[in-house]
């Protein structure tokens, strides 16, 4: 780390003493072709000085002949500065191109520090973050939050100005908080297949997360059913454990043929239909679940397939009830919030 400061720091040097050479340059040959001019056309009444000689030559680089000289001396110069603004404003247009291209090469905006609320961070690049990040920002989805792409990248992927990406180990404290996790509502932490232990990283941005922010909602993929008891006294709030989730999908889906496809169009946007999450109205308040679910299909053509309700557990703590299909006697309360199967995000008042 010492032996990499130190050659960024050399590397700087170098840079600023050619940025030095080239300005005493600049100046050097501006006072030489003042005093020539001056010299030259001392009989012109125009530039009997050298501070007018200057001006000429300043006015003269920026918008053309102010005053045309005399003398065969003072015509050189003149030509020599139609050559020299020639050279200017080439290396004007080629810095503009090199920087486009630098720019395209090197992906989109790098932030140093993002000033977001409520807003979703990504921690990690992996083969799977485009994807999600497709996802997230998929049309059929209304209620939409600001992106976050927290991964140590020595380059920005992203070429798309609706997502922010900002440099930095997911697992480092500072890194997160440039990242703005300490007023993010969602962070979302998936696994990188590639990595010998793909779930060790996983846990260890899940841990940081926490220790930062509990409010914040986390969602985390893992692939070993095993290692969620790590999540769980880290009260991550969603373990997306592959591994257990392929199982049970592919038993079922050899029980009844075709669930796997059900299952696909269900939670992939700009296809089909997709569950969503919405808070109960108030119209529908002190209904039972029959009557909801014939009121939502009649009057806005959604299926209510579940409640998710706040409860209290033995110890008094706030935990979260997901009830899919509750009985009859089932009533909605204040609070609750439905997952409804739509073709596009529901705006029902």
């Amino acid at each position: 780390m010492l032996n990499g400061n130190r050659k960024s720091t050399e590397e700087g040097s170098i840079a600023m003493k050619e940025r030095d050479k080239y300005v005493a340059m600049a100046c050097a040959i501006f006072l030489l072709e003042s005093v020539a001019l001056f010299l030259f056309e001392r009989s012109n009444p125009n530039l009997n000085s050298i501070q007018e000689a200057m001006w000429w030559i300043i006015i003269f680089l920026s918008s053309g002949f102010e005053v045309i000289p005399d003398s065969l001396g003072g015509r050189v110069v003149a030509t020599l500065l139609v050559v020299e603004g020639l050279v200017l404003l080439g290396f004007f247009f080629g810095g503009f191109a090199a920087h486009f291209v630098e720019r395209s090469l090197s992906g989109g905006k790098i932030m140093k520090k993002v000033r977001l609320k409520d807003h979703i961070v990504v921690c990690g690049w992996t083969s799977d973050t485009q994807k999600i990040l497709d996802e997230l920002t998929s049309k059929d989805i209304k209620t939409r939050r600001k992106i976050v792409v927290l991964a140590n990248l020595e380059k920005n992927p992203l070429e798309r100005e609706d997502v922010k990406f900002v440099k930095g180990d997911p697992t480092k404290d500072e890194d997160l908080e440039r990242a703005g996790i300490m007023t993010a509502n969602t962070a979302i932490i998936s696994m990188d297949r590639k990595s010998d232990n793909p779930d060790a990283k996983a846990i260890l941005t899940a841990l940081a997360v926490e220790s930062l922010n509990k409010s914040v909602y986390t969602c985390v993929e893992l692939q070993n059913p095993e290692n969620e008891k790590h999540l769980k006294h880290a009260h991550v709030d969603e373990i997306v454990c592959l591994g257990r989730l392929s199982q049970n999908l592919i038993v079922h889906s050899s029980l009844k043929h075709g669930l796997s496809l059900l299952f696909s169009e269900l939670v992939t946007h700009n296809f089909g239909h997709e569950f969503y999450k919405i808070k109960v109205p108030r119209r529908f308040l002190g209904e039972t679940f029959p009557q909801v679910v014939k009121r939502l299909l009649d009057e806005e053509g959604v299926i209510l397939t579940a409640i998710e309700r706040e409860t209290n557990d033995e110890q008094g703590a706030t935990k979260i009830d997901i009830i899919v299909n509750p009985g009859h006697d089932f009533v909605l309360a204040g609070g609750d919030h439905m997952f409804v199967i739509a073709r596009e995000e529901p705006e029902i008042q």
